[in-house]
């Protein structure tokens, strides 16, 4: 199975700041201590020295690291240095067109978001030492669930049954999971999720098991970020684009509710 994820060297760099130093030594040293990967400009002096920092930071700050940690203080936008790396991430965000899900905004004291940032991007204000390491791990943890279910159809397609079946459960359905098919017991009633493999993308059809129905193309790419493609068979409903992993969950979740009501 092929893998449409992209290997980076370091899980966070930082970009910071020297005032706000102490805040971030203590937040990197919890992630290291976890062996989480972390770019931070003190452990990597030996590195530095002899370097043309502006090209060896530029890379870094646009590729060499899945999530790009900005914590924002007052002094941030004050700072050659930061000011350097904020234009390559800036470079990596435009490179994008601002959907691919990097950047982690952290907000130190008073500060505001920079400008630069678009408005739709959710940042987070930080508390302690120890909330915004929890945050930055489950985080991290959280886009695991894209990295490694994807690398195997059959397990993704396991994961997907295992997370609609939770949002059943909480809407008073019973259900139960039997590998890639998903049972409505109380009515059973079964939905099949299963890969296409005459199909030259990698893609899941979802059937309804009692006539043996296609209801459901799911097809995704990983370019730049990972995104599903949505496409109804019963064509009522317009196809959608740009799905994240959340949406098609909570997609299946209604469009199965509202198939069997």
């Amino acid at each position: 199975m092929v893998s449409y994820t992209t290997i980076y060297e370091f899980d966070f760099v930082f970009s910071f700041a020297g005032e706000d130093r102490n805040i971030v030594e203590s937040i990197k040293k919890k992630l290291v201590k976890q062996n989480y990967s972390v770019f931070y400009d003190n452990d990597f002096q030996h590195v530095l020295i002899g370097k043309d920092l502006y090209s060896y930071l530029r890379n870094i700050y646009m590729s060499k690291g899945k999530y790009v940690v900005c914590f924002i203080s007052a002094n941030y936008t004050k700072k050659i240095w930061t000011n350097l790396e904020f234009t390559a991430i800036k470079e990596r965000l435009m490179s994008t067109f601002f959907s691919s899900d990097f950047l982690i905004p952290i907000i130190i004291g008073e500060s505001k978001i920079l400008e630069d940032i678009p408005s739709f991007f959710g940042f987070y204000k930080h508390e302690s030492i120890e909330k915004t390491t929890k945050l930055l791990i489950n985080k991290f943890e959280t886009s695991l669930i894209e990295d490694n279910y994807l690398k195997n159809i059959e397990n993704f397609i396991r994961y997907l049954c295992e997370q609609v079946s939770v949002l059943l459960i909480k809407r008073g359905y019973r259900t139960e999971t039997e590998k890639n098919t998903l049972i409505i017991s109380n009515q059973y009633l079964k939905f099949k999720f299963t890969a296409d493999k005459n199909m030259n993308i990698p893609c899941i059809l979802v059937y309804f098991m009692e006539q043996w129905v296609p209801l459901i193309f799911i097809s995704w790419n990983n370019v730049s970020i990972l995104r599903f493609n949505i496409h109804y068979f019963d064509k009522i409903r317009p196809s959608l684009a740009n799905q994240s992993l959340n949406d098609v969950i909570k997609l299946l979740e209604e469009y199965i509710i509202e198939y069997i009501a």
